[in-house]
């Protein structure tokens, strides 16, 4: 073997064992409740991107150089970086990472040791966060429980039970409604009354004792008088109930209306109610679940 082909298999042999590689293989986590036996959309694709960021690639310099002044970190990030490739293999739920160079060897064990760490880190985040917004929404829901228990409250001690607490709508002002129907007959009977003494008035007219020179006279005008005297009290009680009418329907609608607003708070305030047990319940499981990682993963370095 000449010399140039006993250099260049040394540089090729070299070059192989410069490199360092190590496999990092994500997989669900049966135990964890929010577990679906399948990793989220996209989940390795952005763990790809994340080993190369800035963030990751610092906490790896940490473990490399613990001791590099500030001015020194940013070139030797770059350099870092450079040394560094990230495949995702395919149709695996799996990442690999190589090094070259001659710290190949170093910088793939800190990236072995910093990505177990960053990962729980990071997953633990995720999951305080879902925590908080759940936390969040929770509070917004017990302040819109108060103003619907501040509202129903409110038509309670305005309107008044139990009237109200009768959740069928025949009964709903009855009392109002019975007695707009009493008056209702009652109108109708003095209107058929005064109709009667309308028509007995004319046909007196008829009679001969109209006359004022006839002999029954004087007992034709008693009779007239006291149908007029009975008309004037039938027509004065007609305008009485006409006017009570027109009340107890006032009345009627306007207790139908309270009823309505009355129904549409216990409506509003048993559905806000439901939601905040729904989701204190959700709360309790998303604290209990974010004890167990929903995410694990095995780190391994080839050989």
């Amino acid at each position: 073997m000449n010399n140039t082909a006993f250099l260049l298999l040394l540089l090729i042999t070299s070059s192989i064992l410069s490199a360092q590689s190590l496999l990092i293989r994500f997989h669900d986590n049966p135990a964890s409740p929010l577990s679906d036996r399948a990793l989220p959309e996209g989940y390795v694709d952005e763990w790809s991107v994340m080993i190369l960021t800035e963030d990751f690639l610092a906490v790896c310099m940490q473990k490399l150089h613990a001791d590099l002044k500030k001015e020194e970190k940013r070139s030797a990030l770059k350099k870092l970086a450079r040394m560094i490739k990230v495949e995702r293999v395919p149709k695996t739920g799996m990442i690999k990472v190589t090094a070259d160079g001659e710290a190949a060897g170093a910088v793939i064990d800190a990236v072995r040791e910093c990505f177990a760490e960053y990962h729980i880190a990071f997953e633990n985040e995720l999951m305080k966060r879902g925590v908080q917004s759940l936390e969040g929404e929770f509070l917004n829901q017990v302040d819109i429980v108060m103003e619907a228990r501040k509202e129903l409250t409110m038509l309670t001690q305005q309107y008044g039970i139990p009237f109200f607490e009768d959740q069928s709508l025949a009964k709903i002002g009855s009392t109002e409604m019975t007695l707009l129907h009493l008056c209702l007959t009652k109108l109708a009977e003095e209107e058929v009354a005064l109709s009667s003494i309308k028509a007995s008035q004319q046909a007196m007219q008829q009679q001969p004792g109209a006359e004022k020179d006839h002999p029954s006279h004087d007992l034709w005008s008693r009779k007239s008088q006291q149908l007029s005297l009975e008309q004037l009290s039938s027509s004065n009680r007609i305008e009485s109930l006409k006017s009570l009418v027109n009340q107890k329907e006032n009345n009627a609608v306007e207790l139908s209306l309270k009823q309505h607003a009355y129904q549409n708070a216990v409506h509003t305030y048993n559905n806000s109610k439901a939601q905040l047990i729904k989701l204190r319940k959700r709360r309790q499981e998303l604290q209990e679940a974010s004890k167990i990682p929903r995410v694990l993963v095995t780190v391994q370095r080839l050989l």
